[in-house]
């Protein structure tokens, strides 16, 4: 494989989200999983593009983006 991809969907953002949810929950004692899910949505700061729309995103605290700098191309 040869230069730059871009991977989404289900198969990384469900565990990543099922996480903070239960991180969520276990911090402030929240017991209905739905009830944390939507709290989490509601304090998002963050936003993306998903097909021209702005939404949402959940992005854990730790997370920080990283500079990407494109490969040298063979001569």
């Amino acid at each position: 494989f040869d230069g730059f991809a871009q991977w989404s969907g289900t198969s990384f953002a469900t565990p990543v989200a099922a996480g903070l949810v239960a991180a969520l929950m276990t911090s402030e004692r929240e017991r209905d999983p739905r009830t944390a899910g939507a709290r989490l949505l509601a304090d998002a700061t963050h936003r993306t593009d998903v097909r021209g729309a702005k939404v949402r995103a959940l992005r854990p605290p730790t997370w920080r983006p990283v500079p990407v700098t494109a490969p040298a191309l063979p001569a």
